[in-house]
């Protein structure tokens, strides 16, 4: 029997090979204060978290982000725009499963699962200045994509989620 053994680069190894240069971490940063600002009706202006089903196909999340983007910059005073980027299908029951498992038509792959989200995401931050919200299936991976999220949505027990909220707020 054939045995499958993948190595996942720890976070540091990940966020080495798919970097985040000093605009975009400033940018995360203030996306993050301006969404707490507006939770807290600070800021008066109304969040909307819009986007595909889940991230899927590279070529059409990028024609997606530029539309919001535009979007984003014509409403900006009364809407701040998050792009959802799900890189999952978690109510999905047959066949592909998202991005989380694989490229479209390719075998699953956690390693390549991880490496494309944290690039596109990239991608998408670099060249169209969205904020991206995540809906977290694998607690165990948020070190590897913390820093490129501005929102994450997931379904755990009360203690894990105040530790993601440490993490995000810190």
């Amino acid at each position: 029997m054939k045995k499958l053994v993948w190595k996942l680069l720890s976070p540091e190894e990940l966020k080495a090979k798919y970097p985040l240069n000093d605009e975009d971490i400033n940018f995360i940063a203030k996306s993050r204060i301006e969404l707490q600002n507006i939770i807290s009706w600070i800021d008066k202006r109304k969040i909307l978290i819009i986007g595909p089903c889940s991230a899927d196909f590279e070529d059409s999340l990028y024609e997606y982000a530029k539309f919001l983007s535009e979007l984003s910059t014509k409403v900006e005073d009364k809407i701040k725009i998050v792009m959802r980027f799900y890189t999952g299908k978690p109510r999905t029951i047959w066949g592909w499963k998202g991005l989380q498992n694989s490229l479209p038509g390719e075998t699953p792959n956690l390693i390549t699962w991880i490496e494309n989200s944290r690039r596109i995401a990239i991608n998408i931050i670099k060249n169209y200045r969205l904020p991206l919200a995540d809906e977290l299936l694998h607690p165990q991976l948020i070190e590897h994509i913390w820093d490129i999220i501005v929102i994450l949505l997931f379904e755990l027990e009360a203690q894990k989620i105040n530790i993601i909220e440490k993490w995000l707020l810190d």
